[in-house]
């Protein structure tokens, strides 16, 4: 697997080379970007792919506001800033992943009370909300984390009600419980009420 993500590395920094001065590639450009930056979080060093995570970031922030009726560079950059989350939080900076997820959500937020007939920016919303919702339990705001794991759940369960054919949103409602009775068994004051939770998950 090393070795194809090496490969794929190679491709995607010769095409930022070669293309970078193209105006009509901009988005390609930022995908490409931030793609560099995943790869290396897998094989290098993850300060590294920090900053080309957070060059991608800063292109789509442009691409978003040249063209802010482009809703696909608005659900690419709150996925970017999911990137930087789970970056952040691997790096040992819950804080900052924090405010990374939360900038997400803003986006998704925004992209759902708008577009209410696009079923996945529902589904990653309510996948942003189960992120904040564990970074939030492992900070210690238990409460808050209970707050965000319960939205990600009604969320969840609304797209398995009307869509109960899509396996995918029903494996995402099962995490979302599982998480949800992990937050509830972990604090003394709720543990009994987590049972039901895991049994939902089953």
């Amino acid at each position: 697997r090393k070795d194809l993500l090496e490969l794929a590395l190679k491709y995607y920094e010769q095409f930022i080379a070669e293309r970078a001065d193209d105006p009509l590639l901009q988005a390609d450009l930022a995908e490409a970007t931030m793609r560099v930056g995943r790869i290396t979080r897998e094989i290098g060093s993850r300060e590294e792919a920090l900053k080309t995570v957070q060059l991608a970031l800063s292109m789509y922030r442009k691409l978003v506001g040249e063209c802010p009726d482009v809703l696909d560079y608005q659900d690419r950059l709150a996925a970017g800033y999911n990137s930087l989350r789970a970056l952040q939080r691997a790096m040992g900076r819950p804080d900052e992943a924090l405010v990374s997820c939360q900038k997400a959500i803003d986006i998704q937020k925004k992209l759902v009370a708008g577009n209410s007939d696009v079923l996945e920016y529902q589904a990653r919303l309510a996948g942003s909300y189960m992120n904040l919702g564990l970074l939030q339990g492992e900070t210690g705001k238990g409460d808050e984390a209970l707050v965000s794991s319960q939205k990600a759940i009604d969320i969840r369960e609304k797209l398995v009600a009307g869509n109960p054919d899509v396996l995918e949103y029903q494996a995402g409602l099962a995490v979302s419980y599982s998480n949800l009775g992990t937050l509830l068994q972990e604090d003394l004051r709720t543990r009994d009420e987590a049972v039901p939770f895991f049994q939902k998950a089953i």
